[in-house]
């Protein structure tokens, strides 16, 4: 099982975020909704529109609302993956030993080895994970390395976790709810969402079969990108 992880609830420069009402409305996941950022990234390195995913972990700061697919049950057969994440290659937080140019940097991410076909996808992360880090466990909780790959990234001072996630890109809408194996909550915004559920559990009847599943589950808002790291890492969500 290879498990997607999706970040939510940064407020975006075009003004959307995924707020409480649009999480209890189940609106899907909108390839439209990302921001100008992103956009940049896509026209700079030739890249589709495309929502975001990442194995095992994804950056805290674009929110504290966390998803996590199950990427065999989305079965996607547009996209595209690649091992570092691309928004961060554009902005410059991807170095390397020696330093390449801006054109260096779009041939490098662009060739066959970093990107990938999404039909590619599990085969390809594993074998990237096997290579160069000491187990998926120590991937997925933001172990460094233990061996450098030949464009000096992956054991760079300057690099942290951006440079080696594995990002992927899926090129359609994705209904919010399928394919879930978690949503993890901060305490306030899981009160919210059972509050909701309580008052009129026939409208919420989806989410109140989550929270009895516990797919949707509270976690401390400080820890909680650690901790659904943690349950990935040790296969503890089914």
């Amino acid at each position: 099982m290879t498990l997607l992880v999706r970040t939510e609830g940064k407020q975006y420069q075009s003004g959307y975020t995924l707020d409480m009402a649009r999480l209890l409305a189940c609106e899907p996941l909108q390839v439209e909704a990302r921001d100008q950022t992103a956009r940049d990234a896509e026209a700079a390195l030739g890249l589709p529109p495309s929502l975001y995913f990442y194995i095992g972990h994804a950056c805290p700061a674009f929110g504290s609302v966390v998803f996590v697919y199950d990427f065999d049950r989305l079965n996607p057969t547009v996209g595209s993956a690649s091992d570092h994440d691309t928004g961060g290659l554009h902005a410059g937080y991807v170095h390397f030993e020696p330093a390449l140019g801006d054109d260096e940097r779009r041939q490098w991410s662009a060739s066959a080895e970093h990107r990938w076909p999404i039909t590619t996808l599990v085969q390809r992360a594993n074998d990237f994970v096997d290579k160069y880090f000491d187990s998926f466990a120590a991937y997925c909780t933001g172990a460094r390395a233990v061996t450098d790959d030949s464009a000096g990234r992956l054991l760079h001072p300057e690099n942290e976790r951006r440079a080696w996630s594995i990002e992927v890109r899926l090129e359609a809408d994705q209904p919010l709810l399928d394919g879930l194996s978690l949503i993890g909550l901060s305490p306030a915004a899981f009160e919210s969402l059972r509050e909701a559920v309580i008052d009129d559990p026939t409208t919420y009847a989806d989410w109140d079969a989550l929270l009895q599943r516990k797919v949707v589950r509270e976690f401390d808002s400080q820890s909680i990108h650690s901790e659904i790291e943690s349950l990935i890492s040790t296969g503890a969500i089914p």
